[in-house]
């Protein structure tokens, strides 16, 4: 993914022999700090994102794999590009489950043993005149 461009910055002209505390250079310093913040709260955001997206990656990919999918090992589930492989992270869990079969998802038999609505009807006559 290609770098944005950033501008170049735009410096006024502060005559050298001006005390650092004139109000054009505590203005610059109030700037700065403050693109400072903005910086801060920006690669702060853009990590949270990075992990929210990683996490969703993980379970879409190993949730029908692993029965808890924080069992997978930490590691670089990442493509060349830094964002999350499916593949390499369903590869993980695979293998995380030949090595420890407990860890796989459970799966379960539908027997449908919950309450019937109605009893079927009856196929034929002769099983009509048997109910």
């Amino acid at each position: 993914m290609p770098e944005p461009e950033t501008p170049e910055p735009v410096t006024p002209e502060v005559d050298p022999e001006t005390p650092d505390d004139a109000p054009e250079i505590r203005s610059l310093r109030d700037e700065a700090a403050r693109r400072r913040v903005e910086a801060r709260t920006a690669t702060d955001r853009a990590e949270a994102l990075g992990r929210r997206l990683m996490t969703a990656t993980v379970e879409r990919a190993a949730g029908g794999i692993l029965e808890d999918v924080t069992d997978l090992p930490d590691g670089a589930y990442t493509d060349e590009e830094g964002y999350p492989d499916e593949a390499a992270i369903t590869a993980a869990a695979e293998a995380l489950i030949e090595a420890k079969p407990h860890l796989a998802k459970r799966r379960f038999a539908n027997i449908d043993a919950g309450a019937q609505d109605a009893p079927p009807a009856p196929s034929t006559i002769m099983a009509a005149l048997r109910q």
